[in-house]
Order: C-alpha cells, then sequence, then structure tokens
C-alpha cells in the first residue's frame, strides 16, 4: 500500500458517464449554458490506489475483534508498539530467540487484515526516547527478521525527536535499516515538530526551524535507502481558550511549510488529523465536536496535497478525549469512518495530482476583515490558474494541484470554524472554463458553466475537489 500513482486521461463525451461515475448539473441563468456534451472530460484509472491511512494510540492488533474494528473505520496501517506487549522477545543466553507470541500474533493479524504494519517502539504515551546507544532495533529486535513477517512495511522509530535526536537517528539508526531493510521498499520515518512549535528547538541553541527540518530531510530521509519516503509533522488546529473555542493561527502555515518542503525534496507530505482533544503539553485542544470538525481536520491536510493521513488519536489515555472510549466506538470514530469513507471513493484520483500551492480569500461575511492565518502565509499564496475572480461569503483556502498531462485542479476547503456551522457560498469566475468537474462526499459531478462562471455552497467544514474542464 505504497504512494504508487497511475494516471490514464482519456477524452469522454455525455454517453460515457456511467463509466466515470458522474452527475450532471447545469447552470442556466444568464447567458448561455455550455452543454456538457461538449466538454472534454479527463478520467483517472482507479487500480488499488490508496491514501495511507493510520491512528496513533492503536487498538491492541493481536485481538482479532478490535484489529476489525481498526479496519473497519478506514485504517490501511497501523503503528505497532508495545503498549499491549510485555516485549517482542526474549532472547536466551545462548542467543536463541523465544518470541513473545503477542506481538507476533498482531503482525500476523496485520496482514490477514491487509493493514501494512510500521515497527514503532513506544507510542505518544511513552516519553522516553528510543534513540539509545546501541540502536533500539538492535537491542530489542535480535534475532528477528520482520522479513518472515508480510504485513510489516516499515520502521517509525521516534516521534517529534529534538533536534540532538536527528544527530542519532541520522547516524546509527539509518546505518541500521539500510544493513538490514534498504533497497527492499521498506519505508523509514519520523513524525517531527511543525514550524511555529518551539519545542522543536528546546536546547538547540542558535539553530532555526530551517536547520531543524532540513538535517531530517538531508542527513535522514536523504541517507535512507528507500525509494518511499515521507516528511510528517503534527499540528493541530482546533482549539480553545477560556471556554472560547477559536482555530489555531499558525496552523496554514505549519502545513504549507511542511508541504512545500516535501515537494522541494520530491518526498510524500504527512500530517496528523486531530481527532482528540483534551489538556496536553500546556496547550488546549477542544473536542471534536460533530462530522464537520473531523471533516474540516482532514480536508485541511488533503487541501495540501497529503499522501498520508495519520490520525491523533485512536483510542482514549485518560487525559485525551479520542474515538474509542473502554474499548467502545464513539462518535468520533463513526464521524471518521464516515469522511474516510468519502475520501476512499476517490482518492485514485486525488492520487493523480501533485499539490503546486496555496491561494485564500477572505469572506464578505466574515467577523474581521483580516484573518491572521491567511496574513502569516500571505507570501506564499498565487491565483489560482485560470480563475478570474473569487467570492466567498466565508473564508476560503483553494490549493492549486496539477495532474501528469498538466490539467489543473484545486481544493476549494470552508475555512470558516466549524463550530459555527455556517454554510459558506464561493462564486468563481474563470478566464476560460467552460464547465467543471467536482468530487463532493467522494462522487463527481460535471457542470456546464455559463458566461465561465461557477457557484457552489459548501457545508461547515467542507473540501471539494474541483477540475476545470474546456470544450473539445
Amino acid at each position: 500500500m505504497k504512494f504508487k500513482k497511475v494516471l490514464v486521461m482519456t477524452l469522454a463525451f455525455a454517453m460515457a458517464f456511467g463509466t466515470v461515475g458522474c452527475n450532471v448539473a447545469e447552470v442556466s441563468s444568464g447567458g448561455e449554458t455550455v452543454d456538457v456534451n461538449d466538454l472534454y472530460i479527463p478520467t483517472y484509472e482507479d487500480e488499488g490506489q490508496e491514501i495511507r491511512m493510520m491512528a496513533d494510540l492503536p487498538p491492541n492488533m493481536s485481538n482479532e475483534t478490535e484489529a476489525q474494528m481498526y479496519k473497519d473505520l478506514g485504517m490501511t496501517a497501523v503503528p505497532i508498539t508495545e503498549d499491549f506487549f510485555s516485549a517482542a522477545q526474549v532472547v536466551s543466553d545462548n542467543g536463541v530467540v523465544n518470541e513473545r507470541s503477542d506481538y507476533l500474533k498482531a503482525l500476523q493479524m496485520c496482514e490477514k487484515l491487509d493493514i501494512d504494519a510500521f515497527i514503532r517502539p513506544h507510542s505518544k504515551n511513552v516519553a522516553s526516547s528510543p534513540l539509545t546507544t546501541p540502536t533500539y532495533y538492535e537491542e530489542h529486535f535480535a534475532g528477528l527478521d520482520f522479513r518472515d513477517y508480510p504485513a510489516v512495511k516499515g520502521f517509525y522509530p521516534v516521534d517529534e525527536p529534538s533536534y540532538a535526536q536527528l544527530e542519532d537517528l541520522s547516524t546509527r539508526y539509518v546505518a541500521w535499516f539500510n544493513e538490514n531493510y534498504g533497497g527492499d521498499g521498506y519505508e523509514f520515518f519520523a513524525n517531527l515538530f511543525a514550524c511555529h512549535n518551539a519545542t522543536a528547538l528546546a536546547g538547540s541553541v542558535g539553530k532555526s526551524y530551517d536547520d531543524y527540518a532540513e538535517k531530517y530531510l538531508n542527513e535522514v530521509l536523504e541517507r535512507v535507502d528507500s525509494v518511499n519516503k515521507h516528511f510528517s509533522v503534527d499540528y493541530y488546529v482546533l482549539r480553545h481558550k477560556n471556554g472560547v473555542p477559536y482555530m489555531f493561527e499558525t496552523n496554514l502555515i505549519a502545513h504549507a511549510d511542511a508541504a512545500i518542503r516535501a515537494k522541494a525534496h520530491g518526498v510524500g507530505f504527512a500530517a496528523y488529523v486531530q481527532t482528540f482533544g483534551g489538556n496536553t503539553d500546556g496547550q488546549t485542544y477542544r473536542i471534536p465536536s460533530s462530522f464537520a470538525e473531523i471533516n474540516f481536520s482532514i480536508y485541511n491536510i488533503l487541501s495540501f496535497g497529503a499522501h498520508t493521513l495519520k490520525y491523533y488519536g485512536y483510542r482514549d489515555t485518560g487525559t485525551e478525549t479520542h474515538m474509542v472510549t473502554e474499548g467502545k466506538p464513539n462518535e468520533r470514530y463513526y464521524w471518521t469512518k464516515e469522511a474516510n469513507g468519502y475520501i476512499k471513493k476517490y482518492e485514485h484520483v486525488l492520487l493523480s495530482f501533485t499539490w503546486e500551492h496555496l491561494f485564500t480569500n477572505v469572506g464578505t461575511g466574515s467577523r474581521l476583515a483580516v484573518n491572521e492565518a491567511f496574513e502569516l502565509v500571505r507570501d506564499i499564496v498565487k491565483p489560482i490558474t485560470d480563475v478570474k475572480t473569487v467570492k466567498s461569503k466565508y473564508d476560503i483556502t483553494m490549493n492549486e494541484f496539477s495532474d501528469g498531462e498538466g490539467n489543473k485542479a484545486f481544493m476549494l476547503l470552508n475555512y470558516d470554524d466549524p463550530i459555527n456551522a455556517r454554510s459558506n457560498k464561493v462564486k468563481l469566475t474563470f478566464k476560460e472554463a467552460d464547465g467543471v468537474m467536482y468530487y463532493r462526499k467522494g462522487e463527481p459531478t460535471v457542470v456546464g458553466l455559463t458566461d465561465h462562471k461557477f457557484e457552489i455552497e459548501l457545508e461547515a467544514g467542507e473540501g471539494v475537489f474541483v477540475i476545470p474542464l474546456y470544450k473539445k
């Protein structure tokens, strides 16, 4: 379940709509409406491409009932931790391995359920770092060959490493990986702090975030002998202060910065979906209270071209509320399942495109004339190709994409705080586009435009993927 991208472009007439599964809508006010029969319609071949979905604080994957519930959520990968297992193995004095059955059962269960496993030393709950001498893997998994377990697709050695830890990661850990699993398609990654998170540079006098991120990209990922690589950060936008909900203003710049770095280095972009709330690390995260808030968190990341969605997190910890409480799925589980289901309907289309850049628009009915999050990204926003004017009731983001044939697309996201539960009317005027095909809740709709104008009303937290169309 890697980031394989397959793109097949064909020109389809209206009679082919059954093949591409499109709805047909037409705009009839004003001038003459373009007939959908006159539009070139690209199609994207579905050959099993998947956006990777994996959650931190996973269940006991050796238990089939728990593992199946995790898969039913839409998860395609899992970090295998030792939270539920006393040890992976015990090595006797003569070097003979005595494997602990629960841990290895988890790997076998992943294979049975077609879930990719990534070996991770600890969960978010464990404060101690596995970056020790000798490496965690050498010390803890000596004699265990993960090639014997087909579900294992890679290694996730540390979450949010400090600047100092990157040195150990880039030397002894990468050397261990390359010697044992390099060149065979396995993946090796860490999840980093995002920019504007001061913790990233704690104890690193004189270092900048640029030093931190580029050290990981240049001295860890660049040295990893694998064709599968991604740059991952976690940053959560839904907060509250003194009981008042708000969206963290550094959210956009944090994800844009990471997406730009990933693109520049030719690796995938990954980020975390907020499915939790609680007081942690001195910060107050609000518990998602609706499908709209979960959906917003997902599209906030998909907007930047994420190929891996990581969900924090799966099960409650006592101090934080997540998707599963005392082994039972709660409303956040079902909201996430619903949102994931929509994405799976058209993920092959998303994976046919590459993220290009960000655009923002402050709505005419927004409470403030200036959006602080938009101000922080002002220097990197660019107009969307072929879009002449943009009007919206409330704030929106638009991220441009392109496919291998040069076709453009953009993700349109209602950036009004989803807790407001407000729909957002958007009006676009194209320079040349004669129609659009947009994906809403995973389903495509083809629209012939009147005077190159397109209107849509976005639900709270909603994102739609729009592909401009032109006459044959």
